[in-house]
């Protein structure tokens, strides 16, 4: 057992009219859990910090306080790579990394238990790899670029699995809208 740490740099820019509290993941990002896991969100990826529905948010506070390990929770769900019992225990570690408070890691790990299910069964492709979201300057800078070396073969192995899932996914899918989720999220400008 290890440590958890973050690896990276969060870098996400707000969606506008996308629903409440949406950003989009402008760097490849992740977690490497204290049973030296590694956890990653992609450049591209949408999350909503938590979905904590608004009349709840009282018992969690803002959710853009420390917004780290839901980005890497957004991320673990989207891509189903780890069973959800292993993302959600990784999700309170993150944040005790990010120093909040035992009484809110507690309550998030029973709130992604009681309620995450139907999130974690729901491959949505609108909600990954939407580069057109993402300015063009920061597209030119590589997505790995705050990843530390030693880390970057895992995620390359990690983003070879996600563009298979994805276009899996994505075969399944009448013509047009395969075309249509083409278009703006090519695999070819990560």
């Amino acid at each position: 057992m290890s440590d958890p740490i973050f690896i990276g740099f969060p870098m996400t820019i707000a969606l506008k009219g996308e629903g409440r509290g949406r950003a989009v993941q402008c760097y490849d990002f992740g977690f490497q859990d204290s049973h030296e896991r590694l956890h990653w969100t992609l450049r591209a990826d949408i999350t909503d910090a938590n979905s904590i529905p608004w009349y709840l948010e009282w018992l969690a506070g803002n959710p853009w306080e420390n917004p780290w390990a839901s980005f890497i929770h957004d991320g673990d769900y989207a891509w189903q790579a780890w069973t959800r019992k292993i993302c959600d225990k990784a999700f309170p570690e993150g944040l005790r990394v990010c120093d909040a408070p035992r009484w809110k890691q507690e309550r998030f790990y029973r709130a992604v238990r009681l309620g995450g299910k139907s999130a974690y069964d729901d491959f949505d492709l609108n909600d990954m790899n939407r580069f057109d979201l993402i300015p063009k300057a920061v597209l030119n800078d590589p997505s790995d670029r705050f990843i530390p070396d030693q880390y970057k073969s895992e995620l390359a192995q990690y983003r070879r699995r996600c563009a298979i899932k994805w276009a899996e996914e994505v075969t399944k899918l009448p013509h047009e809208k395969q075309q249509e989720l083409l278009e703006k999220n090519s695999w070819e400008r990560r």
